[in-house]
């Protein structure tokens, strides 16, 4: 089932990332910032508007993480970014993506983020399977690593050879530069989260 849905998806162009590479939406850039637990759930975030049909709009992670731990350069949850994310998240022409800074925490900031905002949203089973079916139906996940100790999005579910072994395509948080264009992929082993959130419904 899962290798017939991937042929279907793949010569539709209709994976996650070939939605994103049709409307220019890039990978996130966590930068100097240890964010990469708000940069994933916000990129499903900016995902989802996308798929729902809205133009791309890049936003802030750390209008998000800054509001949670108090402008603090600190690692974090993305379950906690992902519940943030009801109150939404700032556009980076409003607030820089990386700004650990309380000037972009304006009333104009605030007024933007209601335009931003997951709506409802998954609290996955931390396995393999769970993750691959939830990027299947065509939703990003925010998935966290312990063995990495990073936060990155899932997009797509990709065969590794003839032998049945899958593995996950990422968009990782560290720009460009890493990877295929901020691509990568993650074995099965390497996949399996040990947090796992899914935006299904943004405001748009």
């Amino acid at each position: 089932e899962w290798d017939e849905r991937i042929r279907d998806l793949e010569k539709a162009q209709a994976r996650i990332p070939d939605i994103c590479d049709a409307v220019g939406l890039r990978v996130k850039d966590q930068s100097n910032t240890n964010f990469c637990w708000a940069n994933a759930p916000v990129h499903c975030l900016e995902i989802m508007r996308v798929i729902q049909g809205e133009d791309a709009v890049e936003l802030s992670p750390a209008s998000v993480a800054c509001k949670i731990n108090g402008f603090r350069n600190e690692g974090g949850w993305g379950t906690d970014a992902i519940k943030y994310l009801k109150f939404g998240a700032v556009p980076t022409i409003l607030w820089p993506a990386n700004a650990i800074d309380r000037r972009y925490d304006t009333p104009e900031a605030e007024a933007a983020r209601k335009r931003f905002q997951v709506d409802e949203w998954d609290d996955l089973p931390q396995t393999f399977d769970a993750l691959a079916s939830q990027v299947l139906r065509g939703f990003p996940v925010a998935i966290g690593l312990n063995w990495w100790s990073h936060e990155v999005t899932a997009v797509a579910l990709v065969k590794l050879d003839g032998a049945g072994r899958y593995g996950m395509l990422i968009d990782n948080s560290w720009g460009t530069g890493w990877g295929q264009n901020g691509r990568g992929i993650l074995t099965e082993s390497k996949a399996t989260p040990d947090d796992s959130v899914s935006p299904r419904l943004v405001t748009a």
